[in-house]
C-alpha cells in the first residue's frame, strides 16, 4: 500500500480477505498495531465496562509466544492503566497511551515531556468544565491527567451539540498548547503532539529489523496513523464502512478477534 498524499481524498477500503494476517505473517515479521475501543471492543454506554470481545485475551496471550516473528502493541487514547485493566492481558506487549502520550515496554510507563509542559493550561480547561458541564443530564467528564475530555453519549444531541461547540471553542482561544479531539460522543482536550501518527512511529523506532506494520482501528484519530503508515504497510478499518485512509475494513471487533484465532493458530503449527 502506498502512503497517500495528505491532500487525496480516502477511499471505501474493500473487505479484509479471510486470513489475510497468515497471509502476511508468512512472508514477513509484523508490527501489529492495535486499537481498542470498538477494535478489541464494542462501543458501550459505559467506558468503564468496555470489555474485549470473546477470544481476543486468549489470542492475544497465544501470540505473545510468535514475538520472534510479532511485535504487537495496543495504541489507544485510553491511559496504559485503563487499558491494561479492560484488556487483561499485559505480558509481552507493547502499550501505546492517551495517542502516544505515553509508551509502556516491559512494565515502565515513558510520558512524553510535552504533556507535562501542558499542565497549566489542562487545569483552564479543567476550570471551564465545573463552570460550564452539568453534573447530571447524561454528561461525564474525564480526566485523565494529560487529558480531560466529557462525554455526551446519554446526553441530549441538541445541549451536547452546543456544550462541545463551547468547548471547542475555548480550547482554541486559552490553551494554544492544546487541541480538541473529537471522537465518538466524546471530546477531549489533549497536547498538540499527541497523536497515534507519532505513536506508531515511535513503535517503529523500537523494531531492530525489518517488518510490515498493520494498523487497525475504528476511529477517526486513527485515520492519522492510516495516513502515515509507509509503502508495503496495511491499514484495517474496523466498524461500518466509511471513506478511509485503510486498504481494507472488517465489520467489528469479532471479526478482528477471528483474524487473531486465525494467526495465534498459525504460529502455533508453522
Amino acid at each position: 500500500m502506498c502512503k497517500l498524499p495528505s491532500d487525496l481524498e480516502p477511499a471505501t477500503p474493500a473487505p479484509m480477505p479471510y486470513g489475510f494476517f497468515v497471509q502476511l505473517a508468512r512472508r514477513s515479521k509484523l508490527l501489529l498495531c492495535l486499537d481498542y475501543d470498538g477494535t478489541l471492543s464494542d462501543l458501550t454506554p459505559d467506558p468503564s465496562r468496555a470489555f474485549p470481545v470473546d477470544g481476543i485475551r486468549e489470542s492475544l496471550t497465544r501470540l505473545v509466544d510468535a514475538s520472534d516473528h510479532l511485535t504487537i502493541a495496543i495504541v489507544t487514547g485510553r491511559t496504559i492503566a485503563q487499558v491494561r485493566h479492560l484488556l487483561g492481558v499485559s505480558n509481552g506487549l507493547i502499550f501505546s497511551g492517551l495517542h502516544g502520550l505515553e509508551m509502556s515496554q516491559r512494565g515502565r510507563i515513558r510520558v512524553a515531556p510535552e504533556a507535562a509542559a501542558s499542565a497549566s493550561e489542562l487545569d483552564l480547561v479543567r476550570r471551564w468544565i465545573t463552570r460550564n458541564i452539568p453534573t447530571s443530564q447524561g454528561f461525564r467528564v474525564e480526566d485523565k491527567r494529560f487529558a480531560v475530555g466529557v462525554h455526551y453519549r446519554s446526553a441530549d444531541p441538541i445541549i451536547a451539540g452546543a456544550i462541545a461547540d463551547s468547548f471547542v471553542q475555548f480550547v482554541a482561544a486559552s490553551a494554544p498548547a492544546l487541541k480538541v479531539m473529537r471522537l465518538k460522543m466524546l471530546v477531549e482536550a489533549i497536547p498538540r503532539v499527541a497523536s497515534k501518527a507519532n505513536a506508531v512511529a515511535a513503535l517503529r523506532r523500537t523494531i531492530k529489523h525489518p517488518c510490515v506494520t498493520v494498523f487497525v482501528g475504528d476511529d477517526a484519530t486513527d485515520e492519522e496513523a492510516l495516513a502515515a503508515l509507509d509503502d508495503g504497510d496495511i491499514g484495517i478499518l474496523v466498524g461500518p464502512v466509511r471513506p478511509s485512509r485503510a486498504r481494507y475494513c472488517l465489520p467489528s471487533p469479532a471479526a478482528v478477534a477471528a483474524e487473531l484465532r486465525t494467526l495465534a493458530e498459525y504460529f502455533e503449527h508453522a
